[in-house]
């Protein structure tokens, strides 16, 4: 059942937790909810180190197995900054410098305890993801 009702709930959006720098952004589903995924977007500011990134956004069950990814189709490199948007597209955008898009994974239902995360190869202490910004419908477990 719906949080609002038998009508379904409308989405709402939700910011997530600001990493610190150098660190990965991890959100969980709060106990007593699911989430339907309509949209998920971050900001990674890379270093001035010289590297890739490489970044992935895994959907897992919180215990690891992974249920579904947005795998990376663009290296980011030094002193790029870069928004990341995962989103229902009918026809994908092309990446620009300051800009990567990804499909967003069908039927993306995430239970209690479920994740959406980045996993970024090459990953510096310097580099910064901003807080994501989740567009969501929010269901009782």
């Amino acid at each position: 059942m719906s949080l609002e009702g038998k009508q379904g709930p409308p989405p709402d959006k939700f910011t997530g937790t600001n990493p610190a720098a150098g660190a990965e952004s991890s959100e969980a589903v709060p106990a007593g909810e699911q989430w339907d995924i309509l949209a998920y977007e971050i900001t990674l500011v890379a270093s001035a180190v010289v590297a890739n990134r490489n970044v992935d956004i895994i959907y897992e069950d919180g215990s690891g197995i992974e249920i579904a990814s947005n795998r990376f189709a663009t290296s980011i490199t030094a002193n790029q900054t870069v928004k990341i948007h995962i989103g229902k597209y009918e026809t994908l955008p092309a990446d620009t410098a300051t800009d990567h898009f990804h499909k967003l994974p069908n039927e993306l239902e995430l239970a209690p305890a479920f994740l959406v995360k980045t996993v970024t190869a090459n990953i510096d202490t310097g580099d910064d993801f901003s807080a994501p910004s989740i567009i969501r419908k929010r269901w009782k477990a």
